[in-house]
């Protein structure tokens, strides 16, 4: 707990800087987060000793700068360009067995973490850092929230065979924590917000971080690994920390940006 508190103290607000500094700033933290997570998520899964997650490391790169230059359309294209670049690949290295696999992998690489969090791009450069900043708050009240209520009253688990440790106060806690997150945002310069949409998203964040959380414990169980990563220490990896984070994107922009 003393070790989340002093990262927390850290981290936040060098995140609040990078994100309220500028489109620039903004591009090189979310960008040094993907590739370090694809890194985490390509080592979990790949089975070939001889490949490596370059082109993903590329064509996530050119999905988040396309998205930063060009917003939407940018995203929409260089997505579908990564589809036929990956494919493309594939075949010109030949027929060896392994090319399904490898698309496949290379593909929920591209797609699950540059790809969604380019949403965060799009949504920074049209409402501002600060209303960014306040959507990671709002998930860090959802994890903070599960976390303390569900140590505190324990009880059934959500998922016993995803995330034994999960537990349905928890989820319940933490659900309230976001929506009255959202609600105090709303009333500040961070998030303004009518009280209807700002509840609607609360329970949208809730709903979709945790659904996050649980996917990447999914990966992490199928991979047979504690941990994504080492990078953080006992904190584990990158995908660790923002595992609560990738689906929101998505439904932050919709909320928030449309």
């Amino acid at each position: 707990m003393i070790s989340r508190i002093i990262i927390a103290l850290i981290g936040i607000p060098a995140v609040y800087f990078f994100l309220t500094a500028g489109d620039y700033f903004r591009f090189t933290l979310l960008l040094i987060v993907s590739l370090i997570g694809q890194f985490e998520l390509y080592r979990m899964f790949s089975t070939d000793q001889k490949s490596s997650p370059y082109p993903e490391f590329f064509l996530g790169t050119i999905i988040m700068l396309a998205s930063a230059l060009w917003l939407e359309k940018g995203l929409a294209v260089s997505a579908g360009i990564s589809v036929m670049a990956l494919g493309s690949m594939i075949v010109l290295k030949g027929f060896n067995e392994n090319g399904y696999k490898r698309f496949s992998l290379g593909m929920v690489n591209i797609l699950y973490i540059p790809f969604c969090l380019s949403f965060f791009l799009i949504l920074g450069h049209i409402k501002g850092g600060e209303v960014l900043f306040a959507v990671l708050a709002a998930v860090w009240a959802l994890d903070t929230g599960a976390y303390a209520v569900g140590m505190t009253f324990r009880g059934p688990a959500l998922a016993p065979k995803i995330s034994p440790k999960k537990t349905i106060s928890g989820s319940v806690g933490g659900l309230f924590a976001v929506i009255l997150t959202v609600f105090l945002l709303s009333k500040t310069r961070f998030l303004p917000l009518g009280i209807n949409k700002a509840i609607s998203l609360g329970i949208s964040i809730g709903i979709f971080g945790q659904l996050s959380d649980l996917f990447e414990s999914v990966l992490k169980r199928e991979a047979g690994i504690k941990d994504s990563g080492t990078i953080l220490g006992a904190h584990g990896g990158i995908l660790d920390r923002i595992d609560s984070l990738i689906f929101v994107a998505p439904i932050a922009y919709l909320y928030l940006a449309l």
